[in-house]
Parts: C-alpha cells; sequence; structure tokens
C-alpha cells in the first residue's frame, strides 16, 4: 500500500477539451472545457471517430484513493454525464471498444476489459463484456491461474479479418 500522503494527488488530473480557434489572430487564449469529474486513464473512442468530432470515451479511473479505483468509466462530452462500471476489489484493464456490425451510433457496440481481482481472488483472472451504451453487463468469463496475475493495463481487440 501507498504511504506517501500526496500520492493521489498526483493522479487528479480530469479529462478536459481543447478548442483551437484556427482563425483567431495570434496569440489566442485557449480555455479547457472540463469533461468530466472523474479520473480518466487510457482514454478510447470508437475508432471510426479519429480525427472527428466525438461524443462518447471510455476509460478506466485514476482515482487511485476512490472507493473503487477500478472503475470503467463512459463519458458524454455534450452532457458530461458519466456512467461507470465496478466490482469491488475488481481491476480491469483499458476499455477496449468493438462497435457493432453496421453501427448506426456512436456508442453501438461492447466494451471488453481483461479483469484481475486483489486480495483472496489473486488467482483469478478474467474478460467482461459490457454493453457501451448503458454499461451493463453482457458477459464474462473467468478462469484460475497457478499463480497471481499481474494486473495488465493495456489491451487490443482484433477482428478476424484484416
Amino acid at each position: 500500500m501507498q504511504s506517501n500522503a500526496d500520492y493521489a494527488e498526483w493522479f487528479r488530473g480530469r479529462p478536459k477539451r481543447l478548442t483551437l480557434p484556427l482563425g483567431a489572430p495570434r496569440p489566442a487564449r485557449v480555455t479547457p472545457a472540463p469533461l468530466a469529474d472523474l479520473g480518466c486513464e487510457t482514454r478510447i473512442h470508437y475508432d471510426l471517430y479519429n480525427g472527428r468530432p466525438y461524443r462518447y470515451f471510455y476509460a478506466i479511473s485514476s482515482d487511485v484513493d476512490g472507493d473503487n479505483p477500478g472503475t470503467l468509466i463512459k463519458v458524454d462530452t455534450q452532457s458530461a454525464k458519466t456512467t461507470t462500471w465496478c466490482e469491488t476489489n475488481c481491476y480491469p484493464s483499458e476499455p477496449i471498444f468493438v462497435p457493432t456490425p453496421g453501427a448506426k451510433d456512436e456508442d453501438d457496440g461492447v466494451l471488453l476489459s481483461a479483469l484481475v481481482w486483489g486480495a483472496e481472488k489473486t488467482h483469478c483472472v478474467g474478460l467482461i463484456v459490457l454493453n457501451a451504451k448503458d454499461m451493463q453487463e453482457i458477459a464474462r468469463a473467468t478462469f484460475n491461474t497457478p499463480s497471481p496475475a499481474p494486473k495488465c493495463l493495456h489491451g487490443w481487440f482484433l477482428p478476424d479479418r484484416a
């Protein structure tokens, strides 16, 4: 356990959006707009929206002193509404967004995240599938390992086709 009293403060970053005034005279002042009052790490969104305006992103909590530091977060950048999923003593990896084939909405798909647990479940690992619209659990697979499993931070989903 961390004993430095300032440790949690080091992770107090909050997601913000910077809108650059491309046609403004230089120098131009840019003010960050807060998107959520939760620490968000390893942010991801539907990659169809890379380089374009997007409404939703997903992340894991960086609030190490929160009730559930292993929280998965959905942020609506238009309304600043956040939706979360967490389980006591469970530590998910970065969420991976997988769109529904033929998706019509930006959040039409699922989130995949690898899971590890602490305390008495250190030999258990899993994969959770969440509905990206409402962050409700759709499915999970778990299994035990011969030794404790380290927390994995990053992950990838590769479709069956190139």
